[in-house]
C-alpha cells in the first residue's frame, strides 16, 4: 500500500493546508477581481481621452474613475492586511509547534529526574538497609535510628 504525503500529516497541519488552499482561492478571486477593476480603469481613461474636456460626460467619467482607483485601493488594502494576517497565523502556528516540542521535552526530562529520584530513594534504603544487617552480624549498629529501622523489619 502506497502511502500519499497526508498519511505523515498531523491534524494540525492538515487544517493549516486546507485554510492556506482557502486562503489562496480567495487571493486568486481577489487578483481577478482588481484585474478587473484595472483593465476598466484603463479604458475609461481611454473614453476620456475622446470625449472634450469641461462637458458633463467628461467630468462624469473622472468621478467614475476616481471611484473606480478608489475601490483599487481598498482592494490593495484588504490584500496587505490579508498577508499580514497570513504571516502572523503561520508565525502563530509556528511558535505553538515550537512550544509543545519544548513542552514535550520538559515532560520527558522530568520523568527521568522524577524516576531516578525515586530508583536512587529505593537504591539508597536498600543500602543502608544492607550495611546496617551488616553491622548487626557483628553485633554493633551505629545509630539509634539504624536500630530503630532493622527493630521495623523484626517479626514479632
Amino acid at each position: 500500500m502506497e502511502k500519499s504525503i497526508y498519511d505523515y500529516m498531523s491534524n494540525a497541519s492538515r487544517k493549516n493546508n486546507l485554510y492556506f488552499y482557502e486562503n489562496n482561492k480567495e487571493e486568486m478571486k481577489m487578483k481577478e477581481l482588481k484585474q478587473k477593476l484595472n483593465n476598466e480603469v484603463l479604458n475609461e481613461l481611454d473614453e476620456l481621452l475622446t470625449l472634450e474636456m469641461a462637458s458633463q460626460q467628461y467630468i462624469d467619467s473622472i468621478n467614475g474613475i476616481t471611484k473606480l482607483t478608489d475601490r483599487l485601493i481598498e482592494l490593495e488594502k484588504l490584500e496587505i492586511e490579508s498577508v499580514q494576517a497570513n504571516e502572523t497565523q503561520s508565525l502563530e502556528a509556528e511558535f505553538k509547534q515550537n512550544e509543545i516540542q519544548i513542552e514535550r521535552k520538559d515532560r520527558f526530562f522530568k520523568n527521568i529526574l522524577t524516576g531516578i529520584n525515586v530508583v536512587g530513594g529505593m537504591a539508597l534504603m536498600v543500602w543502608g538497609a544492607l550495611n546496617t544487617w551488616e553491622f548487626e552480624k557483628e553485633g554493633t549498629i551505629g545509630s539509634k535510628f539504624g536500630t530503630m529501622f532493622m527493630n521495623s523489619f523484626r517479626i514479632k
